[in-house]
């Protein structure tokens, strides 16, 4: 039925041209460009947040702070009796004479700080107020009840007690000033898609969608599971017919998915060569563009000169893509799970992680095509469900509507290439849509340049 692989020079040199761009496919992983405060603040599958992390590591630090300055009191207190000074500070504990005290209300600080804000998970500033109400009450006390006159240290002494003082109300400033709002912030921006999302989610969704001229854009389904505690929406998402035009209950035939390659090519030509493009990104030569494209939302178009030559271009996009894991770091895996013919596959893309772990892999399925077109190549791909990539647990199955490489010559030799790219993708999970698109001109930007820092690496050899 298909073509051997290492023929796919011929193919290239064979293949006959079309009247128009075609489309290609999307394997990146897409990183939430979410503002910092809110990255901070948020709790990722029942982990503590980053802000509330590094207060606990603030809390031992100031214990361990303090424990160092009482030992370098109580040694140059000490002289040539060090023991006989631990002794002292320890065993023969005395407000009036020991500090040992000071290290002791550090770990009790802890204690009650890692009781309240780990392990009970509260969001309220009533412990810490106690915490450092209590030191300080404790310290003024201590100021006034130690015997100074008798002490041997009494600059080190001082310099512990304005330590913990020091220390316990930096814990306050910080969890009051960046904790609390930061996870408050954080609440909000998951209550505002919530708010978003519930028009949506008071119907059932469908699982097709149709583009503006009538014919249907069949979607993957989304997925639950063991590695969506990261991302959830809450709403139920319902299987996804097979693509068939005849019916939904049978399998789709290799036709079928060669007709819908060339559905979502014509779709997105039509979107390429649309104007009203708006300029989001420009870096030198390269252009990265968007418009809103009902129904698909927002989608990104790249241009661009990249140093291969065309055939070169197709060739690492289309023949070689299960090698992309190894110059592309968005990319975990991509499998060919079905050759149809020598232009056209069905392709399992595996996405990493995205956003310190925030954005989980997603994984897509997209049947792909690639034609010749006058001196150069399109290559392009559209999301379909396949029945031996059934949705599983472990990955948020994304949506892809009609995306597109255009691939022509940049000069007269065809050393280098004319790069059209058009994205147009759906993360699923709950991360907003709003806040994706963000950051899909950068990572499109970091796509490229993976690419071209590939290509270098090849010529060099």
């Amino acid at each position: 039925m298909g073509t051997n692989r290492s023929n796919y020079p011929q193919l290239l040199q064979n293949q006959s041209g079309i009247s128009h761009s075609s489309y290609g496919s999307v394997n990146g992983n897409y990183s939430a460009a979410i503002e910092p405060s809110i990255m901070e603040g948020l709790s990722v599958e029942g982990r503590l947040s980053m802000a509330r992390r590094f207060f606990i590591l603030l809390t031992i630090f100031d214990v361990l702070f303090t424990f160092l300055i009482w030992i370098i009191c109580t040694v140059v207190s000490g002289g040539d009796s060090i023991n006989a000074s631990f002794r002292n500070e320890v065993i023969n504990y005395n407000i009036a004479t020991s500090m040992f005290d000071i290290v002791v209300l550090a770990v009790a600080r802890l204690f009650l700080i890692a009781l309240v804000y780990i392990f009970l998970r509260l969001s309220h500033w009533w412990m810490i107020f106690v915490t450092t109400a209590g030191t300080t009450v404790f310290i003024i006390a201590k100021v006034f009840l130690y015997k100074w006159a008798h002490s041997n240290s009494t600059t080190a002494s001082v310099v512990l007690l304005l330590c913990s003082f020091i220390l316990s109300w930096g814990e306050a400033w910080f969890l009051d000033f960046r904790v609390l709002p930061r996870e408050s912030k954080a609440l909000s921006f998951l209550a505002k898609y919530d708010e978003e999302q519930a028009p949506v989610l008071a119907h059932p969704p469908l699982s097709r969608s149709q583009s503006e001229d009538g014919s249907a854009f069949y979607s993957p389904p989304g997925s639950d599971g063991e590695d969506n505690g990261k991302e959830h929406d809450g709403s139920t998402v319902s299987e996804v017919e097979w693509l068939s035009p005849k019916n939904s209950k049978e399998l789709p035939t290799e036709r079928d998915y060669r007709r819908l390659a060339d559905e979502a090519l014509q779709k997105a030509i039509v979107i390429i060569e649309a104007d009203d493009w708006k300029k989001e990104k420009i870096n030198g030569s390269d252009i990265i563009y968007s418009k809103v494209v009902p129904p698909y939302g927002k989608v990104f178009k790249f241009e661009g000169i990249v140093p291969l030559s065309p055939r070169k271009v197709v060739d690492i996009l289309y023949f070689k893509c299960e090698e992309m894991h190894k110059w592309n770091p968005t990319v975990k895996r991509i499998k060919i799970i079905q050759k149809i013919d020598e232009y056209h596959d069905i392709a399992h893309v595996i996405a990493t992680e995205g956003a310190a772990g925030l954005v989980s892999s997603r994984d897509f399925v997209n049947v792909r095509i690639w034609k010749k077109k006058d001196s150069g190549y399109v290559h392009g791909s559209v999301g379909i469900t396949h029945p031996n990539v059934p949705v599983k647990a472990k990955y948020v199955r994304g949506e892809q509507g009609p995306t597109a490489y255009i691939i022509n010559p940049a000069d007269e030799n065809g050393e280098t290439t004319k790069l059209q790219w058009l994205l147009n993708t759906n993360l699923k999970g709950w991360i907003p849509q709003y806040l994706i698109d963000q950051t899909l001109s950068i990572v499109m930007m970091e796509y490229i340049n993976a690419l071209r820092k590939f290509s270098a690496s090849k010529a060099n050899v």
